[in-house]
């Protein structure tokens, strides 16, 4: 059995760890021990990392609101999660965005044109991020996306014209070559009705 180590606290009640690197490096989420409001069950959850000597974890922060979580990290250190904005001023809906996070600063990844919400799945060793995101408008679904480079693409947009796949619902993981696996709908004709499946796909834009 190897040495155990107790990553501490950083002030609230309790921590989840959720994802280590081949580093060591941990990262995961810690109760602050504060509540949303006098109803609230679960409490303000933020994310943490620690690294390997440590003493102490270290709270990510927020994008301006109260809560924080981590989707995965990578090799190099950087990690990927959402995290609350401040209320929209005219609508006044509560925001969470995808955020990076590297070098102790925490970039905001956006959304699609107009969107409010979005949200990261994975990252690999290139830092190439998927997740989704939703768009502006009454089309209140999420399209799967592709963060790099500083850009956020629709993967929707891929599908290539003329086959039986009406859209693509998420993007779930992203491999070393860029490759992405995710889930979508496809279509086909029955008699007198047509009929939609649920099918996995596999996806390398180029």
């Amino acid at each position: 059995p190897g040495a155990r180590c107790d990553l501490g606290v950083i002030g609230g009640p309790k921590i989840n760890p959720l994802f280590i690197n081949d580093n060591g490096m941990t990262v995961g989420t810690w109760d602050t021990g504060e509540k949303h409001n006098a109803t609230d069950t679960i409490g303000v959850r933020r994310a943490f990392v620690w690294h390997r000597g440590d003493k102490k974890l270290t709270d990510l922060g927020t994008l301006g609101g109260r809560d924080s979580a981590p989707a995965g990290l990578n090799n190099s250190g950087q990690v990927v999660g959402d995290a609350m904005l401040t209320d929209d001023p005219v609508t006044h809906m509560w925001r969470d965005h995808a955020f990076l996070w590297g070098k102790g600063k925490m970039q905001d990844l956006g959304t699609l044109p107009g969107g409010h919400r979005s949200r990261p799945c994975a990252i690999n060793s290139a830092g190439q991020i998927i997740g989704y995101s939703d768009l502006k408008g009454s089309d209140t679904s999420s399209h799967p996306v592709l963060w790099e480079h500083g850009q956020i693409k629709d993967l929707s947009v891929l599908i290539p014209k003329g086959t039986q796949w009406v859209g693509l619902d998420g993007a779930a993981g992203i491999n070393d070559q860029g490759q992405i696996v995710g889930d979508g709908v496809v279509s086909y004709d029955e008699p007198k009705k047509e009929t939609y499946q649920s099918h996995a796909y596999l996806l390398t834009p180029r």
